[in-house]
């Protein structure tokens, strides 16, 4: 959580220290502030204050460090291949919740996906006994999943559209909101000692900054780099962890669960207007081979 804002202090560190005149810097004061107004308008049109960007951004701090932290806490009980399929399920809830909140399109394609995530869950769940850790793994990643949906569709409804500069103003509000709002129960957890923290000598520091890294980076180009790429391309990669983390000795009952839901995943893809383009396409390749045939005939 504390990387967006120390990304934002350097660059605010290297802009003071940079050389040029006082009216330079003036203006470069005043574009920021313009700018800082222009891409925290999610926030409402009243005053622009601390205090307001810290509301706004309390719940997304809230929903994505409870999403990480249920995920942590299911890799505890299933392995990353199952973790990272019953994650792909979030897809299914964010169609759900988009539909019901949002006022989406209705898809049947995507309503029969849907109902084969959560069929892949149910099998998943079952896949060692009604008595096995797979139980309570699956009900936490399915936690994990539901809540990412949610801060998904939450940032739909209160940013919109996919806006860089928005995106990097709620993330650093959202970095500071971590810092201050969950060290407190950070330390509850350990006073209580639901978790424990080895010695500053025994933490892997090389590991945990690594991890922190590509939290950052992850968390980024969901939120911020869409406009560069297409958003399918960034949906696979959750998709492609499933077979390069299976496990050599797979029950039939997880193989037929995670193709299941990656089928379902796969069909949630689809774009709105997919059965149109492809009855276009079976068209135009129908009058095609309708004009080659008569031009075979006139041979």
């Amino acid at each position: 959580g504390i990387c967006s804002p120390s990304l934002s202090t350097t660059w605010a560190m290297s802009w003071a220290h940079s050389r040029g005149s006082s009216p330079a810097h003036i203006s470069h004061a005043l574009e920021s502030v313009l700018f800082l107004s222009v891409c925290s308008r999610f926030v409402g049109r009243g005053e622009l204050s601390s205090k307001v960007l810290l509301k706004v951004a309390a719940p997304f701090s809230l929903l994505h460090s409870a999403s990480e932290y249920l995920h942590l806490l299911a890799l505890h009980h299933i392995s990353i291949s199952d973790s990272s399929t019953v994650l792909c399920c979030s897809q299914a809830f964010i169609f759900l919740l988009s539909w019901i909140g949002l006022k989406d399109r209705f898809m049947g394609v995507r309503i029969v996906a849907a109902i084969l995530s959560i069929t892949g869950i149910v099998m998943m769940s079952y896949a060692d006994g009604f008595h096995s850790d797979s139980i309570t793994g699956v009900a936490l990643g399915v936690g994990s999943a539901s809540t990412s949906a949610f801060y998904k569709v939450l940032f739909r409804k209160r940013v919109g559209q996919v806006q860089p500069g928005a995106a990097s103003v709620l993330m650093s509000c959202e970095g500071l909101c971590s810092v201050g709002l969950h060290s407190w129960f950070c330390a509850l957890l350990y006073i209580s000692h639901v978790e424990s923290w080895p010695t500053p000598q025994h933490i892997p520091w090389d590991t945990l900054c690594l991890t922190a890294s590509l939290l950052l980076g992850k968390v980024s180009i969901l939120n911020g780099l869409e406009v560069l790429t297409y958003p399918t391309l960034i949906s696979l990669g959750i998709l492609f962890t499933i077979p390069a983390s299976v496990a050599p000795h797979t029950s039939q009952v997880r193989m037929v669960a995670r193709a299941i839901i990656a089928a379902g995943y796969l069909m949630l893809l689809l774009p709105e207007d997919w059965d149109e383009r492809t009855a276009a396409q079976l068209l135009s390749l129908f009058k095609q081979y309708i004009k080659n045939t008569n031009a075979d005939r006139s041979d």
